[in-house]
């Protein structure tokens, strides 16, 4: 397994949770644009986990309280793609589960700079996702 803090390379896979709301199986894209959407709060930059670090994608479900787990998907997502957009992947260890990292040009102060850039990439975010999920809500 990777080291949760060593640089994120661009032949890593990373996952994201993707929230039922945000999720449309029977769309020509599933993944909503806004699965990628910062919340008021990630001023760092959207959550994603480090499949290199962990025994199974699975395993971020931890990070959500048991009863709620049911209602998220897991979506992959290859690093290279997302250096590709421009973007970068920093490692963020959180003790709940390892792996953690977040994408800085997503942030909730950013959206609110940018909108449109921002939006633009969630859509390509959600074009990659779409064609990866690896468990449904």
């Amino acid at each position: 397994m990777t080291s949760e803090t060593a640089p994120v390379s661009a032949d890593e896979m990373l996952i994201r949770l993707i929230w039922q709301g945000f999720y449309k199986p029977a769309e020509a894209l599933p993944v909503r644009p806004a699965a990628f959407g910062p919340r008021p709060d990630e001023i760092e930059g959207i959550s994603v986990f480090r499949l290199s670090c962990l025994a199974s994608a699975e395993e971020v479900l931890s990070v959500i309280a048991a009863e709620k787990r049911e209602k998220y998907g897991i979506a992959l997502l290859p690093a290279g793609e997302i250096f590709r957009l421009g973007m970068t992947v920093l490692p963020a260890p959180i003790t709940i589960v390892l792996g953690h990292a977040v994408i800085p040009e997503l942030n909730s102060l950013r959206l609110a700079s940018v909108p449109i850039e921002c939006q633009a990439i969630q859509m390509e975010l959600a074009k990659l996702a779409s064609a990866n999920i690896v468990r449904q809500p």
